[in-house]
């Protein structure tokens, strides 16, 4: 499994940000169950908007870096 940091640095290699946000959501899916939803996430990371979090999944699964 990957590490926060390692999907951050991956993130800016192809040219996106890591943002507070996205940085959370990589947090809370690394600390998680290796099974998880949208809706889990989005309990772990409350401060962190339903947009983002879908978003952020779905740039990790395109880009191929899932956690």
């Amino acid at each position: 499994m990957s590490s926060a940091h390692t999907i951050g640095s991956l993130l800016t290699a192809k040219g996106h940000r890591l943002t507070g946000g996205r940085r959370a959501v990589v947090e809370a899916m690394l600390a998680g169950d290796d099974l998880f939803s949208v809706p889990d996430i989005q309990r772990l990371v409350p401060r962190v908007g339903r947009a983002t979090v879908f978003r952020t999944m779905r740039l990790l699964v395109d880009l191929d870096l899932r956690a």
